[in-house]
């Protein structure tokens, strides 16, 4: 998913600047104007019963919205809560996650509401197990969109495959070098999720220099993806003359790497 959305940042699909992963949810897209969307990822196998929204995994991960919008006022545009699988939706009930989600944006809140309703007392539920105010949890729920792709897991690989297709000159190449394109993309994503630093070392040995903000910098870069580090892979496969400068991997250091006083960081 992270590489797929790392794509639209050559498709041009969307507002979307830059792709952060692994800092505060599983990833957060950047816009033009400053602000992000939060994103989870939940997986399950597609032989398995929907999400339903009382399940904890599904309230966890809408509290988790809840919280980090409250730590970050105004910063957040929306949420979006994404599955490989897809939403219960028999009836209008607790289980029902569309239709609470879709019921809170079309009242603005829950205010008015009789305290037997489901949809006070699912707001109620998290704002209980987040000690935040109904009121709170009740607008960021009203930002957050879900959506189920129905589809087995293992699709998710063919899917970073046509998403790139869509990218300009890809058509033109051969597949496997597509294909090759595709899997270094999903690397790019892993690599920004791991607790790698991106940076110059000496940065971290220089005299008067805050080592603890000087790794928490080097931390956040290294999770970053823009579009020139999505350019400077195709480049690389297409045999281009644009140097990999934006991911310069002899100044990519893992903790395992750092010297031992360095780790207390992490």
């Amino acid at each position: 998913y992270a590489a797929i959305n790392a794509i639209r940042l050559i498709t041009g699909e969307g507002d979307c600047v830059e792709i952060i992963c692994e800092n505060h949810e599983d990833f957060l897209v950047k816009n033009g104007a400053g602000k992000f969307i939060g994103t989870q990822i939940k997986t399950r196998k597609i032989t398995l019963s929907p999400f339903k929204a009382g399940e904890e995994q599904v309230t966890n991960a809408l509290g988790k919205f809840c919280l980090l919008d409250q730590k970050f006022p105004g910063c957040l545009e929306a949420f979006d809560f994404t599955t490989n699988h897809s939403f219960w939706k028999t009836e209008q009930s607790l289980n029902n996650l569309p239709w609470l989600l879709d019921s809170l944006r079309q009242r603005g809140g829950i205010k008015g509401l009789r305290e037997t309703s489901s949809l006070r007392q699912y707001v109620e539920a998290i704002a209980a197990s987040t000690s935040l105010s109904p009121q709170n949890v009740a607008a960021t729920l009203a930002r957050t969109t879900i959506r189920g792709h129905e589809a087995e897991i293992a699709h998710i690989g063919s899917n970073v495959l046509a998403a790139l297709c869509e990218c300009p000159g890809i058509e033109e190449l051969p597949y496997a070098t597509v294909a090759a394109i595709a899997k270094a993309l999903v690397q790019l994503a892993r690599e920004a999720s791991a607790k790698t630093l991106r940076g110059p070392i000496t940065e971290l040995f220089a005299p008067g220099t805050d080592l603890k903000q000087a790794v928490d910098d080097q931390l956040l870069a290294g999770k970053r993806i823009c579009k020139a580090d999505v350019l400077a892979v195709i480049d690389r496969f297409k045999g281009g003359s644009k140097p990999y400068e934006d991911i310069n991997v002899s100044t990519l250091v893992t903790p395992s790497d750092a010297p031992s006083d360095l780790l207390t960081a992490f």
